[in-house]
């Protein structure tokens, strides 16, 4: 059993995108908290790679094996490794935090694994894995 969705407008196909996730990954079996995390991701990624990267549409598949779920993220946008580079810095109080910039820190947090490279195509690839529990 797979996943695929193709998500080419803002922020109403990506809602779409984790909705069909949502329910994929509940007929799988996996727990609300291992499928809030995947909803999350794939906002995060996908808002990312479309507002900052100006890819025109990201592709999302996912797979399951065993408690695992893979998300693979593809878009066309400019060379982007979002598993280099450090994390931000933690501000003291809430009232200090700026807003944005945490997107990646936040999936950083979430991912069991992050794996990026570029396909033959030249398009960003990025495989995160999830716990489903």
């Amino acid at each position: 059993m797979s996943f695929r969705h193709r998500i080419a407008g803002g922020a109403a196909e990506v809602s779409a995108a984790q909705a069909a996730l949502a329910g994929w990954l509940r007929a799988a079996g996996a727990s609300p908290g291992g499928i809030a995390r995947a909803e999350i991701v794939l906002e995060e990624l996908v808002l990312n790679a479309q507002r900052h990267g100006g890819a025109p549409e990201v592709v999302v598949e996912a797979a399951i094996a065993g408690r695992l779920c893979t998300l693979v993220l593809e878009d066309a946008g400019p060379l982007f490794d979002p598993t280099a580079g450090a994390l931000p810095l933690a501000a003291a109080s809430l009232g200090e935090a700026r807003v944005g910039g945490l997107g990646l820190a936040l999936v950083r947090r979430s991912a069991l694994a992050l794996r990026y490279g570029r396909t033959a195509a030249g398009r960003n690839r990025l495989e995160v894995d999830l716990a489903l529990s």
